[in-house]
């Protein structure tokens, strides 16, 4: 069984717009569909679940419906961090899924998501247990610990940029989200390094720069001008 956990319950502050980022419109379908389309239309994929706020969950439903979302097996209540979120999200799987079942995290702002990356990840996932989705640096990055002085300059062979899903064994990815509770750690962004926290060794995914997350509204006009390079077509709600 392999399920992909969408997350969509993010506000989207920082795009600047009055509706959270997931439910702007995109040649009239809303963001968060286009990665969601791309889980269910991947044969390997058996069952989608999304995580929303609750306001949100019936037009949610109404939209996946409308969009024919054959997969869509259940939406969930999101939480006030994305770590609460996903762990109450693989509570409510527990029952549902075993041990050694695949399951695939993914930000719903991430709607350039593609197959080929999905299959690669849970391939991945069900050789070595825990996947991060990732792409080389092609920038140097700068530390800096009081955001005014750099201390270190790392080598940039060895740095990666982050992106989603980031794919799992079931019980690996559940065990190390409650060892975190448990241990109090609360500030991870990042599934990867919840599992890397509780001992686990994270291979990598690779990724592609297609697969940006909107977080800014000049993230969003880009996605924007690809869907139209893409589909011949201006008309972008």
């Amino acid at each position: 069984m392999v399920t992909a956990i969408v997350l969509i319950a993010g506000s989207g502050s920082r795009v600047g717009t009055q509706i959270p980022k997931q439910f702007l419109l995109v040649k009239g379908k809303p963001l968060f569909l286009y990665a969601v389309n791309s889980f269910e239309e991947n044969p390997e994929v058996d069952s989608i679940v999304l995580v929303v706020q609750p306001e949100h969950a019936i037009e949610v439903k109404s939209i996946c419906d409308a969009n024919h979302i054959s997969k869509l097996h259940l939406i969930t209540e999101g939480g006030a961090s994305r770590q609460e979120s996903v762990l109450k999200t693989l509570k409510k799987l527990k029952k549902k899924l075993k041990e050694d079942d695949i399951v695939l995290i993914h930000d719903g702002a991430r709607p350039l998501i593609d197959g080929e990356i999905i299959s690669e990840n849970i391939s991945l996932a069900e050789r070595f247990g825990a996947v991060e989705t990732a792409i080389a640096s092609t920038n140097t990055i700068a530390i800096s610990a009081d955001g005014e002085w750099v201390d270190e300059v790392p080598d940039r062979s060895h740095l990666f940029q982050v992106q989603t899903p980031q794919s799992f064994k079931f019980d690996l990815i559940y065990q190390a989200h409650v060892l975190a509770q448990k241990k109090g750690i609360t500030h991870c962004s990042d599934d990867a390094q919840i599992a890397i926290y509780a001992g686990n060794k994270v291979h990598i995914a690779r990724g592609n720069t297609l697969n940006f997350k909107i977080t800014t509204y000049e993230d969003f006009s880009i996605f924007k001008a690809l869907v139209e390079l893409v589909e011949g077509d201006s008309n972008v709600g």
